[in-house]
C-alpha cells in the first residue's frame, strides 16, 4: 500500500534525524513552533486542529516530547506544510 511506504520514508527520517549530533526534538519543536506562528496560529488553534491539549503543542515545541509519525502527519496538515518542513533542520 502506497500509504504504506510514505509513512515508512518519515519513520526512516526520523530515525535519521535521531542519530544526528544536533537535539531532533528542539529542531522538529523549532519548525512547528515557526510553521504555527508563520500562520499566525495560536497554541490552541493547533491543538484543536490535531485534537490534543495545548500543553502537548507546548511539550513538542520545547523539546520535551517529540511527536510520532502519525502526530508529525496531522500537524503537517494542520499546518498546510511538507512533512519535511518539520522534521528537517532549517539552515
Amino acid at each position: 500500500n502506497e500509504g504504506d511506504i510514505y509513512i515508512d520514508d518519515i519513520d526512516n527520517k526520523i530515525n535519521q534525524i535521531m542519530r544526528r549530533r544536533f537535539n531532533p526534538m528542539s529542531t522538529i519543536g523549532e519548525n512547528i513552533r515557526f510553521q504555527r506562528e508563520d500562520k499566525n496560529l495560536s497554541l490552541q488553534d493547533l491543538a484543536l486542529k490535531i485534537r490534543c491539549g495545548v500543553q502537548t503543542i507546548q511539550d513538542y515545541e520545547n523539546g520535551a516530547r517529540i511527536p510520532d509519525t502519525q502526530t508529525i502527519l496531522k500537524i503537517s496538515t494542520a499546518l498546510d506544510t511538507p512533512t519535511s518542513g518539520l522534521i528537517e533542520e532549517r539552515f
